[in-house]
């Protein structure tokens, strides 16, 4: 459970990325390499703005928040399906916490032509291929009785 308290941090970090974007990005675009930028962009829907009812993604994300929160801490979890939950979760937050308060996430990663991103994109990203990862090296948690 400690493994929880960097939720927080991961949500702040997140935050903070974002109000700098809609500080400084507001009319500007940052190249950072040949292909790489920062440019500011709202995002109304969900992956790929899709389009969807604000309530309906807010509750979604609280509610997978809560069941991932639930699923890994039970004892038979790995610790990858424990950080994995963790990154899905603060990103889920994190994007809801936009919702709430701007009626869109604000996402200022740009690659490429690929759809603009957020901090809390790459965490749910991250989260879910480390538990595809898992799944298909089939991790197991490792009993203190094979421990010894």
């Amino acid at each position: 459970m400690k493994l929880w308290l960097l939720a927080p941090v991961f949500i702040l970090f997140d935050q903070i990325t974002k109000y700098v974007a809609r500080a400084e990005l507001f009319e500007n675009m940052i190249p950072l390499f040949s292909d790489v930028r920062l440019q500011l962009a709202f995002n109304k829907g969900f992956a790929f703005s899709l389009p969807a009812p604000q309530l309906i993604l807010i509750v979604i994300a609280l509610a997978v928040s809560g069941f991932l929160f639930y699923w890994s801490s039970k004892q038979e979890r790995s610790g990858g399906e424990r950080w994995a939950a963790l990154l899905l979760v603060s990103g889920a937050i994190g994007n809801a916490i936009d919702r709430v308060f701007f009626e869109q996430v604000t996402d200022f990663f740009a690659f490429w032509s690929f759809p603009i991103f957020n901090v809390a994109d790459v965490l749910v990203t991250i989260g879910v291929v480390v538990l595809l990862w898992g799944e298909i090296t089939n991790w197991r948690p490792v009993s203190k009785k094979t421990q010894k």
